[in-house]
């Protein structure tokens, strides 16, 4: 039951959603990294072990905010089926 109803059977408006999609989740990426470098950075002098966390932290939390956004876009407009089942 979206806030918006939407004809997602139309191209252009499920590749409107996708690039959206994929728009949200690269920013977040790209802002969790830089903020990641100065956090790190401060905290750890071994630079072996700074890839091995950076990776870690990148991978749990971008999966939760995939979540997080998947769950929002269906709510919103009711796009994201085939992630959720």
């Amino acid at each position: 039951m979206p806030l918006f109803n939407l004809n997602h059977k139309n191209h252009k408006t499920a590749f409107f959603f996708e690039a959206f999609f994929a728009a949200i989740i690269f920013s977040l990426a790209f802002y969790l990294d830089s903020w990641l470098d100065e956090l790190i950075a401060k905290k750890i002098k071994n630079k072996s072990n700074k890839k091995h966390i950076k990776v870690l932290i990148h991978a749990v939390v971008i999966f939760i905010l995939t979540f997080i956004v998947i769950y929002l876009l269906h709510y919103l407009f009711g796009w994201g089926d085939a992630f959720l089942g």
